[in-house]
């Protein structure tokens, strides 16, 4: 999937809002709950690939500021990504704390 992804890297806010962004919830028990490590390494790899193309292809600023000079597909995504990750921290006082030996593939994202 990820040899994929990285050879579309077009696709990837497609498949990253489809399957990651909207099932946030379910991606999230996965990381937290599943007690199979390598689902929770998986998942948490192509999360991170996900990311990391979005910014490169996409050349995004991530500074939270809002940018006057990109487009409005950067700016959508743009603002997707920082979304995603501020949601994704908001989740480690609460809910990675409760689940501390799960926090390896929990950061792997980053």
């Amino acid at each position: 999937m990820k040899n994929f992804l990285s050879f579309s890297p077009g696709y990837v806010y497609t498949f990253f809002q489809t399957h990651i962004v909207d099932n946030f919830k379910t991606i999230i028990d996965l990381l937290l709950l599943c007690p199979d490590k390598v689902v929770r390494s998986v998942v948490s790899s192509l999360m991170a690939h996900c990311v990391n193309i979005l910014i490169s292809f996409h050349d995004l600023p991530l500074d939270g500021e809002e940018v006057k000079d990109l487009d409005e597909t950067r700016t959508k995504v743009n603002k997707t990504v920082i979304d995603f990750l501020d949601t994704y921290l908001i989740l480690l006082p609460n809910d990675v704390a409760k689940n501390w030996n799960k926090f390896q593939q929990y950061f792997d994202v980053f």
